[in-house]
C-alpha cells in the first residue's frame, strides 16, 4: 500500500503558566451498589489528587513499558525534529501507549464546587512544552497508541471520507496508510502479535494493520455494534466496547469473536483498559457507570456518584486503581478494584475531559476539549498542571504515553499530532 511521508511543523511558544497550590478536601465516601451478572457468551468463529493549576502551566513525569522492537517498517527518521527551543528543550521521539496500574481510596466526591483552593497564586511562567506536527492529508486524527516499532500510530478521518491508519516517527515524519474501511476509527492499540488493531465504527469491523501497512478486517458478528475503544486483555486477546450493541467484545488474533451483554440497557460503553486485577474495566456514557468484565465474561457495574458525568477515557494508574475522565464537571475519577469511586474536580475554567492516560512518575495526563483546549496532568495528591495547545480550539481528543516518555495526542480540529515533553 502506498504511503505518504511528510515532515513536521514546529509550534510557537506557549502562554504563561499559572499555577495554584491548594488542596481538595475529601467529602462523603460512597462505594455504590455493584450489579453482578454472568453474561451471554455469543461466541462466533470468524475468518480477533490535591492542589491545582489553572489553564496553562505544568509539569509531567512517568514510567512506561518500552514498545517492542519490530523489524518491519520503521519510518525514516530524516524529518525535522519538531523541537521547540522556547519550550525548554522539547526534543523528543515517538511511540505511545496506555498506562496500567491504579490507586485505592475512599468513594464519593473529593473537593467542593470550585474544585480547588487557589492559595498559592501565580507560581511562575513557562513556555508550552507542546510541539505540533501537521498531518499531510489534513484529516481529523482520532485514536492514538504506541506501536511495536517505536513510532506512534494514530487513525485519521480524511476530508474525502476515507480513513488512514498512520504513524509518526520520533522525529515527526508522518507515514499514512489508506485503510479499506471508512469513517471514524475511534480506537487503536498495539496487539500481542506485533500488529496494530483498531475499531471501525461505521463498517462494524475490527481491523488489523501490520507495521508495513498490510490490512485485514474482521466483521463483528453483532449487527450495528458500533465498536469504539480497544485494548489488550491479560489473556492476550483484544477487548473492545460496542457503543450501540451494549456489549463488551473480544476477538482473538485469529479473528474469533465473543461478546458479552452488559446487564444495564443502553449504557453506551466507551473506554476500556486492562486492570491490575486481571479484569477489563470500561466506562458507560449512557449508564453513568464504571464497568468491570472478567475474562470469563462476568460483568459488574459501579455507579458514578455525579449524575450524567459522561465518562469516556479510562486507564490503570501506578497506584493499583483505575482512573477515568468525566466530560461534565470536568472531573477525574478514581475507582478501586473493589468498586469504590472518588472524584477530583478540575480547577475552575477547565474544559470537558475526553481521555486520560498514565504518564511518567505516576501522574495522570488528560485531554481537555472546548474553548480552553489543553493537556493537563494530576498527581495522585491532586496537584494539577495544564498546558494550552499552541493551536487555539484544536479539539484534542485522545492521548497516549510514548516509549520515549513523552505524551502524544490527537487534535481533531487542529488536524495535527501533538507531543508534550513532561
Amino acid at each position: 500500500m502506498d504511503a505518504l511521508d511528510a515532515g513536521s511543523t514546529d509550534a510557537p511558544d506557549g502562554e504563561v503558566a499559572i499555577l495554584y497550590d491548594g488542596s481538595l478536601a475529601d467529602t462523603t465516601a460512597t462505594s455504590g451498589d455493584a450489579r453482578d451478572a454472568p453474561t451471554d457468551d455469543t461466541s462466533d468463529s470468524g475468518p480477533d489528587l490535591p492542589g491545582a493549576c489553572d489553564a496553562l502551566g505544568g509539569c509531567a513525569d512517568a514510567s512506561v513499558d518500552g514498545a517492542r522492537d519490530a523489524a518491519d517498517a520503521r519510518s525514516d527518521d530524516t524529518g525535522p525534529t519538531g523541537d521547540n527551543p522556547g519550550a525548554g528543550g522539547a526534543g523528543g521521539s515517538g511511540g505511545a501507549g496506555a498506562g496500567a496500574g491504579g490507586r485505592a481510596g475512599a468513594g464519593g466526591r473529593s473537593g467542593g464546587a470550585g474544585g480547588a483552593s487557589a492559595a498559592g497564586g501565580i507560581a511562575g511562567a513557562a513556555a508550552t512544552p507542546i510541539t505540533e506536527f501537521a498531518i499531510p492529508a489534513a484529516g481529523q486524527p482520532d485514536a492514538i497508541a504506541a506501536g511495536p516499532d517505536g513510532s506512534v500510530w494514530f487513525t485519521e478521518y480524511r476530508l474525502d471520507n476515507r480513513t488512514n491508519v498512520s504513524r509518526i516517527s520520533p522525529t515527526g515524519v508522518v507515514t499514512e496508510f489508506l485503510a479499506p474501511g471508512a469513517g471514524h476509527f475511534d480506537g487503536i492499540v498495539a496487539g500481542p502479535d506485533g500488529a496494530l488493531w483498531f475499531t471501525e465504527g461505521y463498517a462494524n469491523n475490527i481491523g488489523r494493520v501490520t507495521t508495513l501497512g498490510v490490512f485485514h478486517e474482521y466483521p463483528i458478528p453483532t449487527t450495528n455494534a458500533s465498536p469504539n475503544r480497544i485494548t489488550v486483555g491479560p489473556d492476550r486477546n483484544l477487548w473492545f466496547t460496542e457503543y450501540k450493541g451494549n456489549r463488551i467484545g473480544r476477538v482473538t488474533t485469529a479473528g474469533v469473536f465473543a461478546d458479552f451483554v452488559i446487564p444495564t440497557a443502553n449504557t453506551s460503553p466507551w473506554g476500556i483498559t486492562a486492570g491490575p486485577d486481571g479484569n477489563l474495566w470500561f466506562t458507560e456514557q449512557g449508564g453513568n457507570n464504571i464497568g468491570r468484565v472478567s475474562t470469563a465474561g462476568v460483568i459488574t457495574e459501579y455507579p458514578i456518584p455525579t449524575a450524567s458525568s459522561f465518562p469516556n477515557g479510562i486507564t490503570a494508574g501506578a497506584d493499583g486503581n483505575l482512573w477515568f475522565s468525566e466530560f461534565y464537571g470536568p472531573t477525574l475519577g478514581r475507582v478501586t478494584t473493589a468498586g469504590v469511586i472518588t472524584e477530583f474536580p478540575l480547577p475552575p475554567g477547565s474544559s470537558g475531559l475526553t481521555d486520560v492516560t498514565l504518564g511518567p512518575g505516576g501522574k495522570l495526563w488528560f485531554v481537555e476539549q472546548g474553548e480552553n483546549a489543553s493537556i493537563g496532568s494530576m498527581t495522585t495528591s491532586a496537584v494539577f498542571a495544564q498546558f494550552r495547545t499552541p493551536t487555539p480550539a484544536s479539539s484534542p481528543d485522545q492521548i497516549a504515553l510514548g516509549a520515549d516518555g513523552n505524551l502524544w495526542f490527537t487534535e481533531q480540529q487542529g488536524q495535527k499530532i501533538g507531543r508534550l515533553v513532561p
